[in-house]
């Protein structure tokens, strides 16, 4: 066989396998195998420093959105963004430098500026010792990548499921008579402090018995009672709750929050959940003292920017909770949203609560995600999926 793709046929063997009509294969019939190739194909010139484009398929162009007279010429780097994993990029760089075939799992960009997950295989083609030439595979795994992503969650949210319905009860059964002595002393006081005290903690007993019950149905695998809920006083109420419970020190910004973000079929309950968690999570982040920033922004998906992030495509609410901590490294960001991951010393946090804040979320049938990086604080974004008033 032959050391290099570069090299011709060295046995007649060789030769009858690429044998056609007269004994040789056309320049056109091999375009046209590798155009009706259903996986992107790309061939960039090694023997300049760019290391330009100079053919692609048209499973290529269909990936990027891109016209043939705008990728040839360019670097493959084009494709590159903002959130593309640059560590990854070099390493791919590095192993071609070596003359070695590649794999790798990238975030590129469309033309139109929405992301989508690469699976890319580069090869190499020497000729007298040099590389001369990057054969590029390039699939689109985004639903595939997200499929698996799912699966992945899915299974650990089976295991915390069958923990929370357990721990769940145990709190349910010490609400009990925090609630019934509460009542108590409220049938026998006509103090208006004491009153006005001992309601607050009425209140706060009965949002979080609201919240285990939410617990309780999520562990069974039930999604909460929900109607069109409008997002604007939801979301109030629930902040308003969710600023008694944090620090004085730690400031609440925020932006967006007004009636044209719709209208969501959702539980009050869990939305409250769900931001007490992200909240006091950001909180204990900047070690109680700092800012959290929070934006609502209604938002219509396109079809590719919902395939993208899972959802269905339509119009959004999309909340963005911005912290400025000491941000993340690659392997926490990772197992964020795993049960029971904590980067919290033992005896100082469970690990549940953004795995429940994933769970919630998914039922809502819309998304989250995280970034960050270290010192520079996170930024958690989620997806709700908008409905029309009363349905």
């Amino acid at each position: 066989m032959r050391e290099n793709l570069m090299d011709p046929p060295s046995d007649q063997a060789e030769r009858d396998m690429m044998s056609w009509g007269d004994g040789t294969v056309s320049n056109e019939l091999f375009v046209a195998a590798i155009e009706s190739c259903p996986i992107g194909i790309s061939i960039s010139d090694a023997t300049k420093p760019s290391m330009p484009l100079i053919y692609v398929n048209s499973a290529f162009l269909g990936i990027t959105g891109y016209f043939l007279q705008e990728v040839v010429g360019n670097s493959l780097n084009f494709l590159n963004g903002p959130e593309t994993d640059s560590e990854a990029v070099r390493r791919v760089a590095a192993t071609l430098c070596m003359n070695e075939p590649v794999d790798a799992e990238v975030l590129q960009y469309r033309k139109d500026g929405v992301p989508f997950w690469c699976e890319l295989r580069m090869t190499p083609l020497s000729q007298d010792g040099q590389i001369v030439a990057l054969i590029g595979v390039h699939n689109d795994i985004t639903e595939k990548r997200q499929q698996r992503m799912e699966d992945q969650r899915r299974q650990k949210l089976q295991a915390l499921g069958q923990l929370a319905g357990g721990v769940a009860h145990e709190i349910n059964n010490l609400l009990q008579p925090i609630l019934t002595y509460s009542d108590l002393v409220l049938s026998g006081t006509d103090d208006p402090s004491t009153m006005r005290r001992m309601n607050r903690v009425v209140a706060s007993a009965e949002k979080a018995r609201d919240i285990v019950r939410g617990i309780l149905r999520f562990s069974r695998g039930e999604t909460a009672p929900a109607s069109a809920t409008a997002l604007q006083p939801a979301l109030i109420e629930s902040l308003e709750f969710v600023r008694g419970l944090l620090p004085v020190t730690v400031a609440i910004v925020v932006r967006g929050l007004d009636s044209a973000l719709g209208h969501a079929r959702i539980s009050e309950v869990e939305l409250t959940q769900v931001l007490t968690n992200l909240l006091n999570n950001a909180a204990q982040a900047m070690g109680e003292r700092g800012t959290i920033t929070i934006e609502f922004e209604a938002d219509n998906l396109e079809p590719q920017q919902a395939l993208f992030l899972g959802m269905a495509p339509g119009r959004v609410c999309r909340v963005t909770v911005t912290d400025n901590g000491p941000g993340m490294d690659e392997t926490t960001l990772a197992h964020v949203f795993d049960p029971f991951f904590t980067t919290k010393p033992l005896g100082q946090g469970t690990g549940l609560g953004l795995s429940v804040v994933y769970g919630i979320i998914q039922n809502w049938h819309g998304t989250i995600s995280v970034t960050s990086l270290p010192g520079q604080g996170a930024r958690f974004v989620f997806h709700i999926p908008c409905v029309a008033p009363n349905t």
